[in-house]
């Protein structure tokens, strides 16, 4: 198991290296903090207003539930970062690319988490749009790794998390619908 373990920050080490380090140009260096903020709360809570105000009666509900299923996946995301308390990457290399600032732990990303949220919501909401926005949370997972605030990991559990978490949500929501059908 212990050889498992190893083997595992290995490989998170050395993709965060390839990404951070192989894939460096200026192009990315503008592009992946744009793409970056668009899993940030101020972004999601743009794009709820605006489904809200525009939308009919779906959209309004799909917006408030992305605010509430990302405000609890936020607050959990939180949660497991203090408890975990991964220290990140800018914290223990010298000579990576570091881009933008931040201050806690690195375990889970709650960038991953929230555009997980949305984006899962999205693809059980609105099938073939949800599904098209995919290369999006992966576009971000991996900027959070190039901007060297992430390691691959952090990224995977952030977007397991915002995903499942929804599911849930989801299920739940199937569940309450089923007794209102009844």
């Amino acid at each position: 198991m212990e050889n498992l373990l190893n083997t595992m920050l290995t490989l998170d080490k050395a993709i965060f290296f390839f990404i951070n380090k192989t894939l460096k140009n200026h192009s990315l260096d503008t592009i992946f903090p744009f793409i970056t903020r668009l899993a940030e709360p101020p972004a999601i809570i743009i794009l709820c207003i605006l489904m809200f105000i525009l939308g009919r009666y779906k959209e309004k509900f799909v917006s408030v539930f992305i605010l509430f299923t990302g405000y609890i996946s936020y607050f959990l995301a939180m949660v497991i970062k203090e408890a975990v308390n991964r220290p990140r990457p800018l914290e223990l290399y010298t000579g990576i690319s570091v881009i933008g600032k931040t201050q806690s732990p690195a375990f889970p990303s709650v960038h991953s988490t929230l555009i997980a949220v949305v984006i899962t919501i999205l693809c059980f909401k609105y099938k073939k749009l949800g599904f098209a926005l995919i290369p999006i949370a992966l576009l971000v997972g991996i900027s959070r790794i190039y901007l060297g605030h992430h390691y691959p990991t952090d990224v995977i559990a952030g977007l397991l998390i915002g995903s499942l978490l929804s599911m849930l949500f989801l299920g739940i929501e199937k569940f309450f619908q089923s007794l209102r059908d009844l």
